[in-house]
């Protein structure tokens, strides 16, 4: 029951870093806007607007 645990574990491991290695990593689509971004995002609205 034990080695079954580790098993699991080792699994879990070996397909994060799996994903990793690819770059495909499961990411939200909801994620926080960084400060960065809600710069990029009123500038363009800005730009959009004044056109």
């Amino acid at each position: 029951m034990l080695n079954q645990g580790i098993n699991m574990s080792g699994v879990g491991i070996l397909t994060a870093g799996k994903y990793i290695e690819t770059g495909k990593m499961p990411v939200s689509r909801q994620m926080p806007i960084t400060q960065q971004d809600a710069h990029y995002i009123a500038k363009a609205y800005y730009i959009a607007k004044a056109h």
